[in-house]
């Protein structure tokens, strides 16, 4: 039985990685600010959406892949196939790979939404 989820997985992570990793730090640790050169961990609002955009994006490309590789190994259950170690080894990796990534963007999501919280909880105390 040929997959092609393990490819796919490895693709979207390659072509993705720099773009998870820089939204991770950006939510976590903070970032250097382009214009001032300071080390901040202030999000504006624009780079809050512009994050928490890619972030679905990413959620969902990743939920596609998934579903396929899902799809493809209940296939192969219901054809009777008989299917070699290097098979379920294989669909083993995609299913960790896929979980650790989906660990990820679901931190990087409900750090958006702390942020956002955040921002919304001191602006109402300053006009209070």
């Amino acid at each position: 039985m040929i997959t092609n989820s393990l490819p796919k997985v490895k693709g979207f992570l390659g072509s993705n990685f720099v773009m998870i990793s820089s939204n991770y730090h950006s939510i976590t640790s903070g970032f250097k600010d382009s214009k001032t050169g300071v080390l901040s961990n202030h999000l504006e609002e624009f780079e809050l959406e512009d994050i928490a955009i890619e972030n679905q994006r990413l959620i969902e490309e990743l939920s596609n892949i998934w579903s396929e590789s899902k799809s493809q190994h209940m296939l192969a259950m219901e054809a009777g196939a008989h299917l070699s170690i290097n098979y379920l080894n294989s669909y083993d990796e995609v299913k960790n790979l896929i979980e650790a990534l989906q660990d990820v963007l679901f931190f990087i999501s409900k750090k958006l939404k702390y942020s956002t919280y955040r921002r919304r909880e001191l602006e109402l105390l300053e006009k209070g």
